[in-house]
């Protein structure tokens, strides 16, 4: 049976609407996304021991267990890496999972000795307004220190200490937050919001080596302690002397009294009179060893003694 062309265009037409209409299904479900499966388990990080409020965490303190996802508190940690260092907000019991609002990092909120530098002390020392410059110097800042000495009839002023960073004043161990600027009724104008009243500088608490820590110490006790703030990321030292009255005016200070240079005549001579017996010592030749004494053998029947002569 022969088509007609009219009938052929029709079938081939058909054919080619089916094919595509089949390339398409195809298509479409390869391209279709795999819908990915949940996982019935997880792995979270738990306290190995009990763990008290306030502690740094360390790797032998916390694990990695896999418990039903089910089981899993909301925000949990998953990775250790994500406890380490960080510090516990409430006490922690064998097993129990951690999440992301039990353990904070470590500041000046938990307490003052969470931002003291390793290897450093911290010690508060009295201020005042002027001494405490002004109550400019915030936590972070780097100061300097200086002490003021009455030596006999001099006063003295020393720096003992240089860029140091000032962990607290007073209690406050936050810097205080930035003035805002806040618009007029008319919203033509701005001005600065006014800063809260600033508390009277009564302490600044400073870290410090363990032998800066007695320097500072001695200065406090000794003397009236002042600090000098430095500019931001000035931590160039520099080599001073102690200033004194009598130099600041160009003049010299006046002569001992006669007990202070009898005084320190009688500490000179003591000193020169130690370094003469230890240069002495060492001068010294040392003794010859000589030759050893003779001895002489005694045989008396079986027995034989060896008997040392005595010099004469």
């Amino acid at each position: 049976m022969r088509l007609s062309k009219k009938q052929a265009v029709s079938i081939a037409a058909v054919i080619a609407l089916v094919v595509a209409l089949l390339v398409y299904v195809v298509l479409s479900r390869q391209a279709r996304p795999v819908a990915p499966v949940e996982p019935t388990e997880v792995a979270v990080v738990v306290a190995k021991t009990n763990i008290p409020a306030m502690t740094e965490i360390t790797e032998g303190m916390v694990e990695t267990q896999t418990i039903p996802k089910a089981q899993a508190p909301p925000n949990y940690l998953s990775d250790p890496t994500m406890a380490l260092g960080r510090v516990t907000q409430f006490e922690l019991s064998a097993g129990q999972p951690l999440t992301r609002t039990d353990v904070v990092a470590a500041s000046a909120q938990q307490g003052l000795t969470f931002v003291i530098p390793e290897g450093m002390r911290a010690i508060t020392v009295a201020l005042d307004p002027i001494s405490g410059v002004g109550g400019f110097a915030q936590p972070n800042d780097r100061v300097d220190v200086l002490a003021t000495f009455e030596q006999e009839d001099l006063t003295i002023t020393k720096t003992v200490l240089q860029d140091v960073v000032v962990l607290a004043v007073n209690e406050q161990t936050m810097r205080p937050p930035p003035r805002k600027q806040v618009t007029t009724e008319e919203g033509a104008e701005t001005k600065e919001d006014k800063a809260p009243a600033t508390e009277q500088v009564k302490s600044a608490t400073i870290a410090v080596t363990p032998h800066q820590a007695q320097i500072l110490v001695l200065s406090a006790a000794k003397g009236t302690v002042h600090l000098a703030l430095r500019a931001r990321g000035d931590h160039e030292f520099a080599p001073l002397e102690a200033s004194n009255e009598w130099a600041l005016v160009g003049r010299r200070p006046p002569p001992p009294t006669p007990e202070a240079a009898a005084a320190a005549e009688e500490e000179k001579a003591k000193e020169e009179k130690a370094e003469t017996k230890i240069e002495e010592a060492k001068k010294e030749p040392e003794k010859p060893a000589g030759p050893p004494p003779p001895t002489v053998e005694v045989i008396r029947g079986n027995q034989r003694e060896v008997v040392t002569m005595q010099k004469p």
